[in-house]
This record gives C-alpha cells, sequence and structure tokens, in this order.
C-alpha cells in the first residue's frame, strides 16, 4: 500500500459510506415512520448529528495520530488488548459484511423496480412496469444482486487514478440527483402531491384510500412527540453511519495530520445537511399522516413501485430530465456504496492478514491492480454468501437488526483508545493534537464524551428498539455469536503460529508500518 489517495478521495470513501442523497432521505423516512411513528424527522438528525460530531473528531484525531489501514483494528488492539482488539475488528468487518450482502437485497427488490416502474408509470409503458414487477421475483432479485457485487469487486480493485474518476462521475449523479429532489418538491405543495397521488399511473390510489387502509389494519396517527423523537436516535444513527469509513484506509491518505479531521466531520455535515433538507421537504409536501399511513398499508400498496420517496416525487413532475435525475441519483447510491464497503472491508482483511490472524496471501498487493485483489475476493464470497441467506434464510435478515448494536461495540472501544492514549506509552502520537498538554488532555475529554453517547447510549437505544437492534432469539444469538466467533479466530491462529515458533502476541506490541 502507499499513500496514493487524496483528500477528494477520502471524502468521497466517507461520503459513500453515508448514503447521502435520495437514498438517506428515503431511509430515514422510511425506518423513522416504519419503526416509531410520532418522531421528527428533522429534529431526529440533528439529535443524531450532535451525538455523532464528537465521535468524528476522534475518528479524525485518531487516524491523523494513527494512520494506519485497518484503523479502528490497529488501535484497539494495539492500545487496549490483543485479543479484544481482535473480537472488535472482526465484529467490524462482520457487521459491515452483513450489511453489503443483506442490503445488496434491495437493489433487485427495490431500487430496480422502483426506477423501472416509476418511468413505466410517469410515461403510460405497460411493459415497463411489468419488467418492473418481473424483477421483484426472487430468481430476478438474486441475479441482480450478485451482478452489483461483482460490478463493484471489479470497480474496488481499480487504480487509484481510475477509481477517482469513478467516484467523481458517481458523486456527480447523486448530487444532481440531490439537486432535482430538493428542486421538485420545493416548487411542490401538498395538495399538488394530493392531486398527484390521486389515480396514479391509472391505479385505484388515492390519498383517502391510503389513509383508510392503514386504519383498517389497525393505525391510527401519531402526533410528534418528544420522547419519540429521542427513542428514534438509533436510526439517526444509521442513517449518518459512514462518515468514519475513510479512517480505515488512513494508511493510504496523503497528509493525514491536515486530511482526516476535515474529512471525517466534512462528510457527516454533508450527510446531515442533505438528509435534513430533504426530510423537511418531504415531510411539508407529504405530510406527517400520509408518511405514517403509508409505512402501514402493507400489501394493500397498489403500485410496482414501493411506496418509497423516488416514486413519491416522480409523482410530482412532468419533467423528464428531473425525474432522469432523481432516479439516476438514487441507484447511483448502490454502486458507489457497494464499491465504497468493499474498499473498506478489505482493509480490514489485509490488517488481519498483515497481523497473521488471517493467511498472508490474504495481505498481498496486485502488482496489476495495485490493490489487495485476494482481500477484495475473500469479501465478495463472503458477502455473496450473506446475500443468499438474506434472500432465501428463514431468519436471515435479523442478522441486519445487529448493525447499530455491532456499530457501538467497536466504535466503542475505539472511543476508548482515544481516552487513554495519552496516558500510555504510544502519548507521543497524539503529542501534536490541540489540548494535547492539558491536564486532562483533549481527546481524552471528547473521547470520553464520544464513548458515553456512542458506546452506551447507543447500545442501549439500539437493544431496546425492536425495529433496530436484536428483537429475536435468533438475532441475540448471531449478536453474541459475531463476538465468540472472532475469539475463537484469534485463539486457534495463535496457538497455530505458536506450535511453529511464532509469538503472535509480539506481532502487537509494535504499530505495523504504514
Amino acid at each position: 500500500m502507499h499513500r496514493g489517495f487524496t483528500r477528494w478521495d477520502a471524502l468521497m470513501i466517507s461520503f459513500a459510506g453515508t448514503g447521502g442523497g435520495v437514498w438517506s432521505v428515503a431511509l430515514q423516512i422510511a425506518y423513522v415512520e416504519g419503526s416509531v411513528p410520532g418522531a421528527d424527522l428533522v429534529l431526529s438528525l440533528i439529535i443524531g448529528l450532535i451525538v455523532s460530531l464528537p465521535f468524528a473528531v476522534v475518528y479524525g484525531w485518531l487516524a491523523s495520530a494513527i494512520p494506519r489501514s485497518g484503523g479502528d483494528y490497529v488501535w484497539s488492539s494495539r492500545l487496549l488488548n490483543p485479543t479484544f482488539g481482535f473480537m472488535f475488528g472482526w465484529a467490524a468487518w462482520a457487521c459491515l459484511e452483513i450489511s453489503l450482502g443483506g442490503n445488496t437485497v434491495l437493489w433487485g427488490a427495490t431500487a430496480l423496480p422502483n426506477t423501472l416502474s416509476s418511468f413505466g408509470y410517469w410515461s403510460g409503458n405497460t411493459s415497463l412496469v411489468d419488467l418492473a414487477a418481473s424483477l421483484s421475483q426472487t430468481t430476478s432479485v438474486v441475479i441482480a444482486g450478485l451482478v452489483l457485487l461483482v460490478v463493484c469487486a471489479v470497480l474496488a480493485i481499480q487504480s487509484r487514478k481510475r477509481l477517482s474518476r469513478i467516484f467523481a462521475i458517481f458523486f456527480a449523479l447523486i448530487f444532481l440527483g440531490s439537486v432535482a429532489f430538493c428542486v421538485i418538491l420545493a416548487s411542490s405543495s401538498h395538495a399538488d402531491f394530493v392531486n398527484a397521488l390521486n389515480g396514479y399511473g391509472g391505479t385505484n390510489l388515492s390519498y383517502d384510500s391510503i389513509i383508510s387502509q392503514a386504519k383498517t389494519n389497525g393505525w391510527s396517527f401519531t402526533p410528534i412527540r418528544w420522547e419519540l423523537t429521542v427513542a428514534s436516535l438509533p436510526m439517526a444513527m444509521l442513517g449518518l453511519a459512514g462518515f468514519t469509513n475513510c479512517s480505515l484506509t488512513s494508511g493510504e491518505v496523503r497528509n493525514p495530520r491536515s486530511n482526516m479531521v476535515p474529512v471525517i466531520v466534512g462528510s457527516l455535515m454533508m450527510v446531515f445537511g442533505v438528509t435534513a433538507l430533504g426530510c423537511w421537504l418531504s415531510v411539508n409536501v407529504l405530510g406527517n399522516e400520509f408518511l405514517q399511513a403509508v409505512a402501514h398499508v402493507g400489501s394493500a400498496w397498489p403500485l410496482v413501485a414501493p411506496p418509497w420517496m423516488p416514486i413519491f416525487v416522480t409523482m410530482l413532475t412532468h419533467n423528464l430530465l428531473l425525474l432522469v435525475l432523481v432516479q439516476a441519483g438514487f441507484l447511483t447510491f448502490f454502486l458507489f456504496w457497494t464499491t465504497s464497503l468493499y474498499i473498506i472491508n478489505t482493509r480490514y482483511v489485509f490488517a488481519f492478514a498483515f497481523d497473521r490472524v488471517f493467511p498472508a496471501s490474504m495481505a498481498e498487493v496486485s502488482d496489476r491492480f495495485h490493490g489487495p485483489v485476494n482481500a477484495t475476493f475473500f469479501n465478495f464470497v463472503a458477502a455473496a454468501v450473506l446475500f443468499v441467506i438474506a434472500v432465501y434464510g428463514t431468519g436471515g435478515l435479523s442478522a441486519l437488526l445487529n448493525g447499530t448494536t455491532l456499530t457501538s461495540i467497536y466504535t466503542g472501544a475505539g472511543c476508548l483508545v482515544a481516552i487513554i492514549i495519552p496516558y500510555t506509552s504510544k502519548k507521543g502520537l497524539v503529542a501534536h493534537l490541540p489540548g494535547s498538554h492539558w491536564r486532562v488532555p483533549l481527546i481524552s475529554i471528547v473521547g470520553f464524551i464520544a464513548f458515553v453517547l456512542i458506546g452506551p447510549l447507543t447500545f442501549y437505544y439500539a437493544v431496546t428498539v425492536p425495529a433496530i437492534g436484536p428483537s429475536t432469539p435468533l438475532s441475540d444469538v448471531i449478536l453474541v455469536g459475531i463476538l465468540i466467533v472472532g475469539a475463537l479466530v484469534f485463539a486457534v491462529r495463535y496457538y497455530y503460529l505458536k506450535l511453529r515458533g511464532i509469538d503472535l502476541g509480539m506481532v502487537y506490541k509494535k504499530i505495523p508500518p504504514e
């Protein structure tokens, strides 16, 4: 590895992880309205931003002080404990890999049908609507998902310059899609939406029928309440998550001391800004009552396109260019996000292999592609298996409910590193940071604040809100099992190498080279 990534590249890796744009707005609305009706969408995001900012600063500081591929795994395994450090790193890798494999289902089941049917309903082309319906079938979902995983794996091993150009195109499409999305909503009223919804696509769809059907299903409107907004914190955290992703590649970023903090904090502010604006406009036009009701209509929803924001915005425009931009921005997220996940997941595998917990071949860098091809292939296989489980497994999707919980565990460990590092033999690494000579160094103070907010607080909400944390016996087993498997992998490898005269513990005495 070498320092080939520029500040722009690092920003793109983190911004891609957040899903900022049409996708983040659609996801935030779907999650919150479906899980905690009565929460204020924008205020929820503001609380999420307040909770996330100390964490962003801490990870920016640590990535600038210890710029290594593998990020928080390297920090926690060197400054906390090798076994626990690997367990946390393993949990982080597993969490992201589950997300990579599981959320790929949405590409075929939601994204492609949404876009094709949007154009079909908009133009009156029933063939496109029929094609969209066929794509949402299980076999088509599997084919589409595997194609996405293969394409993005190939993109992830491209040269730095080529990858930078690809990311620039993705970002431009998402940016333009977000602008078009906001322009359509800003130029529309609630009455415009009601009129556009009634009879849309030649169906019997109407505003009143959605409200009536939701009430038939047992729904009643929940007014916005403060305690419900606070309870939606895990969804806000999930909606903003991903801004620290470039810390996993900090060993490959130029001038990490000056670049990591602005990149990580900047990507957080970017996703917050676009998501908050999009949610505010969406609530103004569609209304909280409709958004709550449509989350409860279930199979009564008459359109092929799932009831997500991209189809609702499509109803409000007669401009083909705006429609194309919105749908292109929505689809591009999956390419952007999946490629970026491959990049950061391979850095975990690369770091594990460099420390000899994984076979050394996983840390090999291809002379042709200048990237870890073996590690990328390993991640593809793992993601493909998890994807198939998510499609066919009776309880496979419950694994996805561990995402916020696992994140609170391994990122909490990263915050612990920030608290203790000024009091260890590695304190010289953070001597350049602001407040490093205070009686209680600033990184320890901010690290403590971040630990409380990201660790115990987020963990509590994650395990007490069924929609976002472990809520079934299977998901509880998966959560504990991920951590136990990590400990077992480390133990087996430790004793395997010991029998061959290699002390794995000595590897963790030093911070690895860049």
